[in-house]
Order: structure tokens, then sequence, then C-alpha cells
């Protein structure tokens, strides 16, 4: 689409109505044998408008999709957690943005059970020895294997009192161990860990360790090849170790969970 905008250059000094030409635009000019010279303009006109959807919504015919979890004529709310989500059933992905977010983040749910799984490995596929500074940001897919982030963990067990089910499985059985009023800590006290109490003393769960990686010089994650609360040894394992992975009493686990609900 093109229009036609006209100006005047009055005595080669000043500009009225104009806009400055730009290079890759059809400009003719109409000279006219006086102390007044006549530009005509022709000029494109964009068509494309800016995206003003939030939070990883699609603008198409002048309305925002938001993705599920996410709702406002610019995608702009959003659920806190799993268990806000309404009219779905089983498990899926949602997005979530509790205030202090910077971004929303794509977590597993149950939503049966109103579950927002911080930590999710079922196929392997993704290293989970990773840094201190990836760790707090998180890593991978919500669909497979990932890792929230410890600082948005921070924030979400922050939201109310929450439960923890660690889950550990494999095809010969499996565990689910509870982890009562838990919450990770801030960036201050390093992603430390707190809880009251344990449903089982046989999967020992550091309370107030910092959470440490391999680039922290802690010698059980260089050992075990994983971030996490470590207590002063590397005894019980970790849920993000080497891949199958060993947690306490349970070894050989190729699906593992961390959930609040």
């Amino acid at each position: 689409m093109v229009s036609e905008t006209k100006c005047r250059l009055l005595r080669f000094i000043s500009l009225e109505n104009c806009t400055s030409p730009i290079s890759s635009m059809s400009v003719s000019f109409l000279y006219e044998r006086t102390d007044v010279q006549s530009i005509v303009t022709t000029q494109p006109v964009s068509t494309m408008a800016p995206n003003p959807c939030q939070n990883g919504g699609t603008y198409t015919a002048n309305i925002c999709s938001c993705v599920f979890g996410c709702s406002g004529q610019y995608c702009q709310t959003c659920i806190n957690e799993c268990s806000e989500a309404s009219g779905v059933s089983g498990t899926g992905v949602a997005w979530i943005k509790p205030a202090g977010f910077d971004v929303a983040k794509q977590v597993w749910c149950n939503f049966d059970k109103g579950v927002t799984y911080i930590q999710m490995r079922k196929y392997g596929t993704v290293s989970f020895n990773r840094s201190y500074v990836e760790y707090e940001n998180g890593f991978g897919d919500a669909n497979g294997d990932y890792w929230l982030g410890n600082k948005y963990a921070n924030i979400l067990s922050l939201t109310r009192t929450f439960t923890s089910g660690f889950t550990l499985m494999k095809s010969s059985g499996s565990v689910m161990v509870y982890y009562y009023d838990f919450v990770v800590l801030d960036s201050s006290s390093n992603f430390a860990l707190q809880y009251s109490s344990a449903s089982s003393s046989q999967y020992p769960l550091a309370k107030g360790q910092p959470f440490q990686a391999y680039d922290t010089g802690s010698a059980c994650a260089i050992t075990l090849g994983s971030g996490w609360w470590f207590g002063s040894t590397c005894s019980s394992g970790s849920l993000n170790g080497q891949y199958p992975v060993d947690f306490g009493a349970f070894s050989g686990a190729t699906t593992t969970r961390i959930g609040i609900y």
C-alpha cells in the first residue's frame, strides 16, 4: 500500500509538513522555477503492527491468542501454580507467572492433584551436570526433562505453604517421599532448602545447605555430576545425579519428579 505526502521547502531553508525520505523509499522531486521548491514524496506505509501480546501470546487478526495458563486481552494475567488452572484434568503443561517472576515459565502439572513440578526427568536426554547460574535460571523442556530454576522455585515456594513430593520410579517399583513446609530460600542464602519434617528418614535431604554445582567448589557436585543441596557427604545421592538416578535407599530411578502442592 502506498500513500502520497506533499511538503514544501521554503526558500531552501525550512520544511512544512515534510517527512525525511528514507533511501529505500521511492522519492520524486518536482522543481518549480520560483524561490519555492515543491517536493512530492511517495512512501510505503507499513501495515505491520507490533505484537502487543505478553507472556508468549501470539497476535493474529488484532486478537491475542494466549498460551495455556495465561489470559486477558493482552495475555497479561497468568496463574501462580498448576492448582489454579481450570477446565482441565490429567497431566500436561501450563504457563505460570507468580508475582516476582520476570517471565512466564512453562511447567509440568498434575491438574487433578494441583501439583506443580519444579523438576522432571523421564527421558534422561537432558544433562543435569550444569553450572550454578544454569540451575538458578532453569533449563530443559517442561514436556520432557527440566529444572524450573532456583530463583523461580524460591518465589513460587513463598506464595503459600507447600508440601513437596519427591518421586522416584523404575520398572520394578517406585517410592514417594514427602517434605513438609518446603521452601527454597533466595539468592542471598544461595537457594538453601528448608522444610519442617519428612515422611521417611531413608531419604535424607540436607536442611539449610546452599545449593551447590560443579563450579561452586563442591566435591559432591563434581563427583555425582549434578547440582543439589548436598550435606556433609554425598552418600544420599541426588535426584539430579547421573542417569539412572540414585537417591537415599532408592537406586536406578529412570523417572524422578519434584512436585509442590
